[in-house]
């Protein structure tokens, strides 16, 4: 009492004692302070500091509240420590303060991502993922917007998107929101700031900056430029196209310096299409300052969840993940939140805390919503003539509380005005309420339907928004009214009856599509799922109809973007609404629907129902126009799943239909066919082609479509039907006019007429061709496929070998820019190959081929991927990171393993590749009868058909090579003639390629001259060898040629040139990367 008294004095100014004597009382009366003292305390004294006085002064029954020092010394520290939540706040008395700024709890869980962001900031080469889990009320987001505030000063590109659940159907909604939330940040930047990211977003993304300004609009005010069209492209690419402009974007934006750091949350709602994105984006490999933070509920995510399956997907791609777990708080915590919300020490609130945590189970917004509605029934209340806060214990313990926080807030929200909740019921029907949303939905004057509380008219829809805004219900950013929790939304929808929510959405839709010009971008998604979500309340056919044609707008749409999980939404419910006989009444938007669907099912991975859709429309189309679509489809499907035969058996029917027959593809036919395309092409110049008018035949064109498809499948499964694909092509193009497939066509042709019709002049001719043509009509989509058979096949028949590296790797990239992804590899496979016979340094090209082969593997590309795993451990091998040099077993692959199953799939160009590379490094470690073995199991399939790729030369320089050793050794007479054949077709290649094969042709000829007794012969050979591809940079052959030449001169017995070329040797080979070979020749060199 007496340090009650002292505290009163020190904060009043004034000794209770002579106030209470003065009145001849006493300070208490049976324990009660005297009423006099509560009011002569200032009133601007906080909450806590009044109860501590107050409660030093008074007695519970017949003892004083605090029973030892020490308790008190606790509160005061309390206070003095935490002085922003209990002393200085100078308004809100007798109001609940809930800190936006203050952690409880989670201090453990904050270090986690605390530490996730430094290892990313400090560029370790891999960014990382963060996945927070949790019920629903636990804290999780709060923990990360927490998390954002405590990196204020840094320099880091913070994104937040959140999924809704009833946001479903805008496309990609959560990423487009994070995305324009920074772009509108972004703009607000120093001129020479936005210059710099606008340099390094066209930089990386270039004329297709476009692909993204349809999604994110407010990037058109950070790129500045006009922006080029897109080329129109097809379904599928379109959605490569996407997820890799998108990766190119984020790596733009995103550095070690400046780490990009993106915060999805309630990821349990995200759509598929956003998943597979956000996949993409984490998984890439040249993107190394990314940190993902995910989100989401615990309870609502099962095992079959679409999120499980990518979570593993991520997993497997070695992408770093940590999991934190917010779970609820514990008692202490619970206490700490209470006394901060009361202004009261922790010491005093410690029974309404107890209680607070049984009834809560310590979940954080049931907490909050908890102590609300005991404020709002009066059981906590703040006394201003006492100046603290009052609760009734034993009531509060009678008070029952909802199983869940929605039932527990839905009794919240009906104590709020009818036009405050018929203004949430608004928000909770969309999900968010943006202003041009308002103003649709205010825009009518018409009575609700069918007797349920209306939407209609509202004009005080924004001041009751508003008002709502200030109970802490619904969060304003801007224009955009949004629910500050989703478990509030649910509450509030649940307040609407369910026979009459289906209305709701009705009236929603309507008046949104009514007023569409004063709406946004994605008006037409939001009314059409509005729609929706009413279509039993729609009885009328012809409004059934509408809304089935509304639905294909909106699926087609959602084509257009590449979202065809939502698209596939859309145009399901326009098919649903159509079902009866509405293929004999509505036939035209029946076909488009079913064709509309079965595409982008198709594209989804959903063969089944696609199948089901496209036999609908085999079944009811009138004539072989309407179901072509569905065939181009049915025909791409079967590629698709590796039916490559039936695709092709397909194929062949539908351009029989085009008035495109083909006979069987004997050697007969395929001459008869070769000599009647030279007839045709004689006398027709590259001007006259040029200048041939576009193709107008719309049959024509379909076929040309068909046909470009069937080159690569032909490849694949049916070799002997390329040369008809590709005549028919150029025999259109001639007949009927150019079209963009026109420079696939001369592509094709030129790459059989490098290799089957050995004619490489033409070959070089047709292959300039259809770079011009392609040129020339824009074709820049089909970039991958031309630049693949022309710089992969047929440009180092004629010119330096290493001119071809660039131009396959813009082609690489111009192909996954455009969506293009299995061409686009296909450069990348021929990039690296064309690198490897470059003699390009082996650790960069190792890293790169590793690059590949991952994308390979993340877009399906297996065979490819394979081919990769070769070369990889072929290179590995040569730089001595391998146990046995002879074998392809290592990091990169089991030589075995892969070997048996190219033989079991029948892939014999993969076979190949196996014995060429074991060939040529048992050759060049010195197992020359091993690599005879390696040597004649490619040439045998070599021979089964004719390569036009530049691997034969490789294959003939090699194999002649080690037959001259071999004649020499063994003096059999077939290794001699082999190595004449090998010589002998070296000859005619270094013709026309002198810069890629005099100097292999050199090489063979020195070995010849001493399989024939002429060493001065040799000698000069090897002198011209070595000056030529010095100068043509093949430095992995110079490595070889001074090394040959060395043990020539070891043979003759000339110590010192064979020391001088050994040493050479030895140099060259480090130059290249080959240590495991330089080692190797230093551990064997006989000096």
């Amino acid at each position: 009492e007496s340090l009650g008294s002292l505290f009163y004095e020190l904060f009043s100014g004034i000794n209770p004692l002579q106030i209470v004597s003065s009145a001849n009382a006493g300070l208490t009366k049976d324990g009660i302070l005297n009423e006099q003292l509560y009011s002569l305390l200032p009133s601007n004294l906080p909450p806590c500091v009044s109860s501590l006085i107050l409660n030093l002064m008074e007695k519970r029954g017949k003892q004083y509240f605090y029973k030892a020092a020490t308790k008190v010394v606790e509160d005061v520290y309390a206070m003095v420590s935490n002085p922003d939540q209990l002393i200085f706040e100078e308004d809100g008395k007798g109001h609940l303060k809930f800190s936006t700024d203050k952690l409880y709890g989670r201090e453990e869980q904050m270090n986690l991502l605390s530490d996730a962001y430094m290892r990313v900031s400090q560029d370790r080469g891999l960014s990382e993922m963060v996945v927070i889990v949790g019920y629903s009320g636990a804290g999780k987001s709060t923990l990360v917007q927490r998390f954002k505030k405590s990196l204020s000063g840094k320099n880091v590109n913070f994104l937040f998107g959140k999924f809704e659940q009833r946001q479903q159907l805008e496309p990609l909604s959560a990423i487009i929101t994070a995305f324009k939330g920074m772009c509108d940040e972004l703009v607000k930047k120093e001129k020479s700031d936005l210059v710099q990211i606008r340099d390094a977003i066209l930089q990386k993304i270039g004329s297709e900056i476009g692909v993204l300004v349809d999604f994110i609009p407010s990037l058109r005010d950070i790129i500045g430029v006009p922006i080029a069209k897109t080329a129109k492209i097809g379904s599928m690419e379109a959605l490569n196209q996407l997820k890799f402009i998108f990766r190119l974007f984020v790596r733009a934006i995103s550095s070690s310096t400046q780490p990009l750091l993106l915060f999805l949350d309630d990821m349990q709602w995200a759509d598929i299409a956003s998943l597979e994105l956000i996949k993409s984006l984490i998984t890439d490999a040249e993107n190394k300052c990314l940190l993902l933070i995910w989100s989401y509920r615990v309870n609502e995510v099962s095992d079959t969840h679409p999120l499980t399956n990518i979570l593993k997907q991520i997993e497997v791609k070695g992408v770093p993940i940590k999991k934190i777990t917010v779970g609820n708080v514990c008692r202490d915590t619970v206490n700490e939140l209470v006394s901060d919300a009361l202004q009261t020490s922790p010491y005093l609130t410690q029974s309404l805390a107890d209680i607070v945590y049984r009834k809560s189970s310590g979940n954080v917004l049931c907490i909050v919503q908890f102590l609300k509605s005991l404020c709002e029934e009066g059981l906590l209340r703040f006394a201003p003539d006492r100046k603290q806060w009052q609760w009734n214990i034993d009531l509060i313990n009678l008070k029952d509380i909802p199983d869940d926080a929605v039932e527990l807030m839905s009794q919240t929200l009906l104590r709020l005005p009818s036009e405050a909740v018929t203004a949430l019921k608004l928000v909770a029907c969309l999900g968010l309420l943006s202003e041009e949303l308002i103003h649709c939905l205010m825009a009518s004057t018409n009575k609700s339907i069918q007797g349920s509380e209306s939407c209609y008219g509202y004009s005080n829809l924004i001041e009751w928004l508003n008002f709502s805004a200030l109970e802490g219900l619904i969060d304003c950013k801007g224009s955009m009214y949004k629910f500050v929790h989703d478990q509030i939304q649910l509450a509030a929808y649940s307040l609407i009856p369910e026979n009459e929510r289906g209305l709701w959405h009705l009236q929603i839709g309507s008046l949104i599509w009514a007023n569409k010009s004063k709406s946004q971008k994605n008006a037409l998604f939001i009314a059409v799922g509005q729609l929706n979500q009413g279509e039993k309340f729609i009885k009328k056919t012809r409004e059934r109809v509408e809304l089935a044609r509304l639905n294909l707008k909106a699926g087609e749409k959602a084509m257009s973007s590449a979202v065809y999980t939502m698209a596939a939404s859309f145009l399901k419910s326009g098919i649903d609404l159509l079902a009866g006989t509405w293929w004999v009444e509505n036939y035209s938007l029946c076909l488009k629907l079913y064709v509309s669907y079965a595409e982008v099912c198709y594209c989804n991975g959903d063969f089944e129902t696609m199948s089901l859709m496209l036999e609908e429309v085999f079944r009811h189309t009138e004539c072989d126009k309407d179901n072509r679509p569905a065939h181009f489809t049915l025909i791409r499907a079967l590629a698709a799943q590796g039916k490559l035969h039936s695709s092709i058996e397909t194929a062949l029917l539908v351009l029989e239909k085009l008035g495109e027959q083909f006979p069987s593809p004997d050697d007969k036919t395929v001459s008869a066919e070769y000599s009647k395309l030279k007839r045709i092409l004689e006398g027709k110049t590259d001007t006259y082609i040029l200048g041939l008018s576009a193709m107008e035949n719309d049959e024509k064109n379909a076929a040309m479509q068909l046909l470009s498809f069937l080159v690569m499948y032909a490849v694949l499964a049916r070799v002997k039907y390329l040369p008809l694909f590709s005549f028919r092509m150029v025999q259109l193009t001639l007949r009927y006019g150019v079209c963009k497939e026109s420079a696939i066509g001369f592509a094709s042709f030129g790459f059989l007429l490098c290799g089957s019709f050995n004619d490489i002049k033409g070959a070089y001719h047709c292959g300039q061709l259809a770079l011009k043509l392609m040129e020339k009509l824009q074709a820049k989509e089909y970039m991958a496929r031309i630049h693949v058979m022309v710089f992969g096949s047929i440009h180092s028949w004629v010119a330096h070998h290493r001119l071809s590296l660039k131009p396959l790797e813009n082609a690489y990239r111009g192909g996954m820019r455009c969506g293009d992804t299995q061409y686009a590899l296909f450069c990348a496979h021929q990039y690296y190959i064309h690198a490897f016979q470059c003699g390009e340094e082996l650790s960069a090209l190792e890293k790169e081929i590793k690059t590949f082969g991952d994308q390979m593997l993340e877009n399906k590309q297996d065979l490819f991927s394979k081919y990769a795993q070769v070369f990889r451990q072929t290179v590995l091998n040569w730089m001595g990171c391998c146990n046995d040099p002879l074998k392809l077993t290592g990091v990169a692959m089991d030589q075995d393993q892969l070997l048996n199953n190219a033989l079991e799939n029948n892939h014999m160009s993969l076979v190949y590749v196996i014995h060429h590379s074991r060939s040529y490094l048992a050759f060049a470690f010195g197992h020359y009868e091993l690599a005879s073995d390696f040597a004649e199991q490619g040439q045998n399939i070599l021979d089964s058909g004719c390569s036009p790729t530049f691997a034969v030369v490789t294959h003939a320089f090699v194999y002649g090579l080690i037959s001259f050793v071999l004649a020499g050794k063994t003096h059999q007479i077939k290794w001699k003639t082999n190595a004449f054949k090998c010589l002998k077709k070296m000859e005619v290649w270094s013709e026309s390629a002198p810069s890629n094969c005099l100097h292999k042709l050199l090489l063979l000829q020195a070995e010849s001259a001493i399989l024939l007794g002429e060493n001065s012969t040799a000698a000069i050979k090897y002198n011209a060898a070595i000056k030529m591809v010095e100068d043509s940079g093949f430095i992995h052959e110079l490595a070889l040629i001074h090394e040959r030449a060395a043990v020539f001169y070891s043979e003759q017995g000339d110590t010192s040139k064979a020391c001088h070329h050994y040493g050479q040797a030895h140099v060259v080979y480090l130059q290249w990367g080959a240590k495991g070979k330089a080692d190797d020749l230093r551990i064997n060199c006989p000096f």
